[in-house]
Protein backbone atom coordinates (compact mmCIF):
# COMPACT_ATOMS: atom_id res chain seq x y z
CA UNK A 1 0.00 0.00 0.00
CA UNK A 2 1.18 3.12 -0.66
CA UNK A 3 1.16 6.98 0.43
CA UNK A 4 -2.01 7.63 -1.80
CA UNK A 5 -4.04 4.30 -1.34
CA UNK A 6 -3.57 5.20 2.55
CA UNK A 7 -4.95 8.70 2.35
CA UNK A 8 -7.84 7.47 -0.06
CA UNK A 9 -8.99 5.42 2.16
CA UNK A 10 -8.78 7.61 5.46
CA UNK A 11 -10.75 10.50 3.19
CA UNK A 12 -13.57 7.35 2.05
CA UNK A 13 -13.69 6.69 5.47
CA UNK A 14 -14.28 10.08 7.28
CA UNK A 15 -17.12 10.96 4.55
CA UNK A 16 -18.55 6.82 5.22
CA UNK A 17 -19.09 8.29 8.73
CA UNK A 18 -19.60 11.78 7.97
CA UNK A 19 -22.80 10.44 5.44
CA UNK A 20 -23.69 7.89 8.16
CA UNK A 21 -23.50 11.07 11.23
CA UNK A 22 -25.80 13.03 8.79
CA UNK A 23 -28.19 10.12 8.44
CA UNK A 24 -28.66 9.30 11.94
CA UNK A 25 -29.04 13.64 12.55
CA UNK A 26 -32.01 13.16 10.46
CA UNK A 27 -33.35 10.34 11.60
CA UNK A 28 -33.40 12.05 15.14
CA UNK A 29 -34.53 14.98 13.63
CA UNK A 30 -37.47 12.88 12.04
CA UNK A 31 -38.60 10.83 15.42
CA UNK A 32 -38.11 14.52 16.54
CA UNK A 33 -41.17 15.94 14.90
CA UNK A 34 -43.04 12.56 15.18
CA UNK A 35 -43.18 12.55 18.41
CA UNK A 36 -44.09 16.26 18.44
CA UNK A 37 -47.31 15.81 16.46
CA UNK A 38 -48.31 12.54 18.58
CA UNK A 39 -47.92 14.56 21.44
CA UNK A 40 -49.83 17.42 20.27
CA UNK A 41 -52.75 15.24 18.56
CA UNK A 42 -52.95 13.77 21.99
CA UNK A 43 -53.41 16.96 24.05
CA UNK A 44 -55.77 18.01 21.69
CA UNK A 45 -58.01 14.62 21.89
CA UNK A 46 -57.23 14.56 25.75
CA UNK A 47 -58.05 18.17 26.59
CA UNK A 48 -61.08 18.06 24.36
CA UNK A 49 -62.31 15.04 25.53
CA UNK A 50 -61.08 14.92 29.13
CA UNK A 51 -60.40 11.28 30.34
CA UNK A 52 -63.16 8.66 32.24
CA UNK A 53 -60.92 7.50 34.91
CA UNK A 54 -64.32 5.63 36.51
CA UNK A 55 -64.34 3.40 33.06
CA UNK A 56 -60.47 2.51 32.86
CA UNK A 57 -59.31 -0.77 33.98
CA UNK A 58 -56.14 -0.20 36.92
CA UNK A 59 -53.81 -1.96 34.86
CA UNK A 60 -54.90 0.95 31.94
CA UNK A 61 -54.80 3.77 34.16
CA UNK A 62 -51.31 3.30 34.88
CA UNK A 63 -50.16 3.43 31.80
CA UNK A 64 -52.64 6.54 30.35
CA UNK A 65 -50.81 8.32 33.88
CA UNK A 66 -47.43 7.55 33.09
CA UNK A 67 -48.07 8.82 28.96
CA UNK A 68 -49.78 12.08 30.72
CA UNK A 69 -46.41 12.71 32.99
CA UNK A 70 -44.41 12.07 29.41
CA UNK A 71 -46.78 14.63 28.10
CA UNK A 72 -46.28 16.93 30.25
CA UNK A 73 -42.30 16.46 31.03
CA UNK A 74 -42.82 17.38 27.22
CA UNK A 75 -44.55 20.17 27.25
CA UNK A 76 -41.98 21.79 29.80
CA UNK A 77 -38.94 20.82 27.67
CA UNK A 78 -40.36 22.12 24.59
CA UNK A 79 -41.08 25.97 24.77
CA UNK A 80 -42.26 25.67 28.38
CA UNK A 81 -46.01 25.37 27.54
CA UNK A 82 -47.03 25.44 31.09
CA UNK A 83 -50.91 25.77 30.18
CA UNK A 84 -51.12 22.72 28.89
CA UNK A 85 -49.56 20.96 31.76
CA UNK A 86 -51.95 22.95 33.77
CA UNK A 87 -54.77 20.74 31.64
CA UNK A 88 -52.85 17.42 31.73
CA UNK A 89 -52.00 18.27 35.00
CA UNK A 90 -55.90 18.68 36.20
CA UNK A 91 -56.76 15.72 34.27
CA UNK A 92 -54.14 13.26 36.39
CA UNK A 93 -55.54 14.87 39.61
CA UNK A 94 -59.17 14.43 38.54
CA UNK A 95 -58.40 10.15 39.46
CA UNK A 96 -57.65 10.86 43.05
Amino acid sequence: MNYEDFDNDFFEDQEDEMVQLKKQSEMQEQAAKVRAQQVEENYTLISRNGVNWSQIPIEEKTKIKKTLEVMIDWFIANDEQYEKCAVLKNILDEDK
